[in-house]
């Protein structure tokens, strides 16, 4: 994770990219705020302002 905030400063904006700072943590628990989060990650897909969003 750590390479790619490092390449996203130096080389500028990649394709959009969602972070997924949870831990260790199962399957369901990541599907569970992934739903929850559905209007935001919409929200930042439709957005040429935004290149990365962070979820936790």
């Amino acid at each position: 994770m750590l390479i790619f905030m490092i390449l996203h400063l130096i080389k500028g904006i990649p394709p959009k990219i969602i972070w997924l700072r949870m831990g260790n943590t199962t399957t369901k628990n990541i599907e569970k705020i992934l739903k929850e989060k559905k209007e935001a990650i919409q929200e930042f897909t439709e957005s040429i302002e935004y290149q990365s969003i962070y979820l936790s």
